[in-house]
């Protein structure tokens, strides 16, 4: 629980640092291990995912039999978008638009739970799918926020590494 506060204390640390351009690279670099930290747990075993997916009681099995294959791969997608540079603001916005699904899911899930168990929001804990294994429902909202924080610092930063422009200084 500790490293998903820190993961959230360094994106603050990075909004503070938002046009220092080893800051901006940092963040890109944490956003694409994540992910592909996160990736590879979920392409070895979709089927554990799937299962994981339709606990939420959000989508039609069919929804999470295609999510449970599809969602790893795509992961994979925008973690080497950040860390190889190319098109690090598209990997940038696949990362604020998933948590923008997470986040609403994970909070669905924790409210059902606790009304079903009776126990405290502060105390619902459940495998969210990420790789990680059980965690508390709230500490995994805090650490997705910081995600998308990061995520929009790499999206708008004034300098984001690139891997084409980085081609282009080495002709030059």
């Amino acid at each position: 629980y500790i490293r998903d506060i820190g993961y959230f204390i360094i994106s603050i640390i990075i909004l503070l640092y938002r046009k220092n351009r080893y800051a901006v690279q940092l963040a890109q670099i944490i956003l694409g291990l994540v992910f592909i930290f996160a990736a590879l747990n979920k392409i070895f075993d979709p089927h554990e995912l799937i299962l994981i997916i339709k606990s939420y009681k959000i989508v039609p099995d069919v929804i999470a039999s295609i999510s449970g294959y599809l969602l790893p791969w795509l992961e994979l997608l925008i973690a080497l978008s950040l860390l190889l540079g190319i098109i690090p603001r598209l990997g940038a916005l696949g990362i604020i638009l998933f948590h923008f699904m997470f986040i609403p899911a994970i909070t669905y899930r924790m409210i059902n739970e606790a009304g079903r168990t009776s126990a405290s929001i502060f105390q619902v804990s459940f495998d969210c799918g990420c790789g990680l294994g059980e965690n508390l429902a709230w500490i995994l909202i805090i650490r997705d926020i910081g995600y998308v924080i990061m995520g929009f610092i790499v999206l708008h930063a004034a300098d984001v590494w690139d891997f084409f422009s980085f081609i282009k200084l080495k002709k030059l």
